[in-house]
């Protein structure tokens, strides 16, 4: 959302040390990691609460953001954008919203302020967030890159200056710094009335400075054109080698199917062919089941009555020696009793 007012209704001017009464037209973008207090900065350029701010690190600038002051006689265009690896969208979606800032500072902004907190170590993730700026600008932008360091205030209460932060900062940071020129501030974003004009009177001369540097030039959408072209190139150079093999497995592969799909057709109308005599096999084969399980049956039926007559004549035989062995029990029992009979007569 572009929230520009008319100079009028924002006009906060500053002392002039300088005494110059020419009026000046600067664009500045706030641009930053995530958290770092690139909207407090902007509320101190600005000497109000122009941009929505939190004590926490969550994106609250989703959009580009607009507002405008005089100070020292120059009349600032100052263009808050949502901060890098945020938490309000994808990467792809915050690099859009950030390069619009093109469009609205157009023809370009004359100093891009990249913001960085002294509340916490400089991590990997503050580099690789640079790198991405870099990335979406191009190397030009250092020409045009001015680092406002934050927290000046917590740095002060333990005793020490930025430039005793400085002598010890890391090598990533370091080479940060020396990249663009060695143009940085410090601000104290709870700073009021003086101290707060103090900084800001700091930060326009470096914004003077890097100006003349450039002869004037802003960072333009030429450059970035200049830039995007060349990172297509990059990209393309890079990736072209990739499609390049893609396309031979792409056609590799077309030509597998293809040899496979004649397979395939070969097969279903061998299957065609096939398929009747089989059809005649399997009748045949069904049917000699049929004559196989009667004659089964009928072997299995003859077997049972074999069986059961070899059972009734055991059965019999069984009985037949039964009644034999009795009947001769009863001739030898008859016979002895008899034989007794005849001793006793003949004794008599």
């Amino acid at each position: 959302m572009d929230r520009s007012h008319s100079p009028s209704e924002t006009l906060v001017p500053l002392k002039s040390k300088r005494g110059t009464k020419v009026v000046k037209n600067y664009r500045l973008v706030l641009i930053g990691k995530t958290g770092e207090g690139k909207s407090s900065t902007g509320n101190t350029i600005l000497g109000r609460k122009a941009f929505a701010t939190a004590a926490y690190a969550e994106a609250l600038t989703q959009e580009c953001t607009t507002e405008k002051c005089l100070i020292d006689g120059r009349q600032l265009m100052v263009v808050d954008t949502p901060g890098i690896f945020g938490t309000g969208g994808s990467d792809k979606s915050t690099k859009k919203e950030i390069l619009k800032f093109l469009g609205i500072t157009s023809p370009g902004p004359h100093a891009i302020i990249y913001v960085v907190s002294m509340q916490e170590r400089y991590t990997e993730e503050h580099k690789k967030a640079y790198e991405h700026v870099k990335d979406m600008l191009g190397n030009h932008s250092d020409t045009h890159t001015i680092v406002v360091f934050t927290n000046r205030d917590n740095l002060e209460a333990d005793g020490n200056t930025i430039e005793d932060y400085m002598n010890h900062v890391p090598v990533p940071l370091a080479r940060l710094i020396s990249s663009v020129g060695c143009r940085y501030v410090a601000f104290n974003n709870r700073a009021k009335g003086k101290r707060r004009e103090e900084q800001v009177e700091e930060l326009i001369q470096k914004v003077d400075d890097l100006i003349e540097a450039n002869r004037g030039l802003c960072y333009t959408s030429r450059v970035f054109e200049t830039t995007e072209k060349a990172l297509v190139a990059k990209v393309k150079y890079e990736v072209d080698p990739i499609l390049m093999q893609s396309s031979k497995d792409v056609a590799k592969l077309r030509e597998e199917v293809e040899i496979k799909r004649g397979l395939i057709e070969t097969l279903k109308k061998s299957a065609k062919l096939v398929k009747p005599q089989i059809d005649k096999e399997t009748l045949e084969f069904l049917q000699l089941r049929v004559v196989n399980d009667g004659k089964i049956n009928q072997i299995q039926e003859e077997c049972d009555n074999k069986v059961e007559e070899i059972r009734d004549n055991l059965r019999h035989s069984i009985e037949t020696n039964k009644v034999s062995v009795q009947q001769e029990w009863f001739t030898s029992g008859l016979k002895s009793i008899a034989g007794g009979r005849l001793q006793d007569i003949i004794e008599t």
